[in-house]
């Protein structure tokens, strides 16, 4: 891919050059992994994390919850935010717990264990 070059004053840049003197980053230099443990600094990764599916009281609804996260309600929403984006649905935060929409235990798992929780079993 050809990058596109521009010139003012016998000096030429490109519009990357631009962006990173307005204060942009480039995609590569962003891990979204390491900013969700950025945000998260005191959390229990040795808590034991309790993924459940329910249908049971929700219009027959499916939802997976996440119970047993030792952190303050900060932290939760900022953990729930991410796992709703990578998991792309919908979902919210009550009484210390994560409630996803759908089945989601086994991406709920893998994800949880990348970002450093050691304890996530099924229950």
């Amino acid at each position: 891919m050809k990058k596109n070059s521009f010139s003012t004053d016998n000096e030429k840049f490109t519009l990357g050059d631009l962006l990173k003197d307005k204060g942009f980053k480039s995609n590569e230099s962003i891990n979204e992994d390491e900013k969700i443990k950025d945000t998260i600094n005191d959390t229990n990764y040795d808590a034991k994390i309790y993924i459940i599916y329910q249908k049971k009281g929700r219009g027959n609804n499916p939802v997976t919850i996440i119970k047993g996260l030792e952190c303050d309600e900060d932290e939760i929403k900022t953990l729930a935010k991410e796992l709703k984006h990578k998991l792309a649905v919908g979902g919210s935060v009550e009484n210390g717990e994560i409630i996803l929409q759908g089945y989601q235990i086994d991406k709920t798992i893998n994800i949880l264990k990348s970002l450093g929780y050691k304890n996530v079993k099924k229950g």
